[in-house]
């Protein structure tokens, strides 16, 4: 029996309506602000704790408003508690909102990932079924050297299996999951598999690492927490950055680049470790210096006895995937 965990009914006017409500949300909610990373980190934050606190402060100088100096915005500050205490149980609803519609997302994606994988099982049992008969009958008419498989980078180890057992039933060997790979030119020059290239446990014990083109707290959790606690001992974390995102780790040097500029970041650091190790720089990017942040990176990477670069999918699914890697 098939998995159902949720039958979702979402009509047309249901979108018109969700669609109309959320714009009214934005039209309303106009005044919030967007802090920066940076201010993030430096605002003072009220918590649980120091909020009492405040609350019998401004209750008291509101009683004796005689002490209260001239460069104290009393008034501001009680106007921004009522604002609080008036969209706190909003953003709860919001909050729990979000949560229902995310696993409602999660749901609906495994119900349609668990009928696909029992359709195929079923299709590879009895044969012949409908669907395989028009690949059949598609790679009858191409050839099986012209008919290709893609498959998500989000897919499941034994899902590409799958692919792969599909793909070679059917005489295909061209399989990829690169969706939004765009420069293929290093094909057929690199050896091996792509992979991480040590464990997830080693690197906390790097000495030196460097991010490139990457939303690290989004694409790999775990290894934004990894670095985060590795860089809390010894571990030199650099990042050159497309988002300028806070990546709440402390970082020994970042780049915050437009996508255009990921490629002579990159070629400014190789210039600066070529130039610390006496050795020929990188070709083709003669007009480029490396500046004192660039070199201050290369130099990390120089000194650590393990040491190791991160690229991201900025970075794999840039113009220039090949030059940077």
């Amino acid at each position: 029996m098939s998995q159902n965990l949720i039958a979702l009914n979402l009509t047309p006017d249901d979108i018109a309506a969700i669609d109309a409500a959320l714009a009214t949300l934005e039209s309303r909610l106009a005044g919030l602000v967007e802090l920066s990373p940076e201010e993030r980190r430096s605002l003072a934050k009220m918590g649980d704790k120091s909020e009492a606190f405040c609350r019998q402060t401004l209750i008291v100088l509101d009683q004796n408003r005689q002490i209260v100096p001239a460069g104290l915005d009393l008034a501001g500050a009680e106007s921004d508690l009522q604002q609080l205490d008036l969209l706190r149980p909003r953003l709860a609803r919001l909050r729990r909102l979000k949560t229902r519609a995310e696993d409602t997302e999660m749901a609906l994606g495994s119900d349609v990932l668990s009928a696909a994988l029992e359709g195929y099982a079923l299709a590879k049992v009895f044969g012949k079924g409908a669907g395989l008969d028009a690949l059949k009958d598609v790679v009858k008419q191409h050839g099986a050297g012209d008919v290709g498989f893609l498959g998500s980078p989000h897919a499941t180890l034994e899902e590409l299996v799958l692919l792969k057992k599909l793909a070679g039933g059917l005489g295909s060997k061209n399989i990829d999951f690169r969706l939004r790979r765009r420069d293929f030119s290093a094909d057929g020059k690199l050896a091996g598999r792509p992979w991480l290239g040590l464990k997830l446990a080693e690197i906390k014990d790097l000495d030196a690492a460097l991010v490139i083109g990457s939303f690290l707290r989004k694409e790999q959790p775990l290894i934004a927490q990894r670095l985060r606690q590795a860089a809390k001992k010894y571990t030199k974390v650099s990042f050159v950055s497309v988002g300028g995102d806070d990546q709440l780790i402390k970082l020994h040097q970042s780049f915050n680049v437009s996508p255009a500029h990921l490629t002579f970041v990159v070629a400014a650091i190789a210039k600066a470790a070529a130039y610390a190790k006496g050795v020929p720089a990188v070709s083709g990017f003669d007009g480029i210096e490396p500046c004192e942040k660039a070199k201050a990176i290369a130099q990390s990477l120089l000194e650590g006895e393990k040491r190791h670069i991160f690229l991201g999918n900025v970075a794999e699914q840039h113009p220039e995937a090949a030059t940077i890697h």
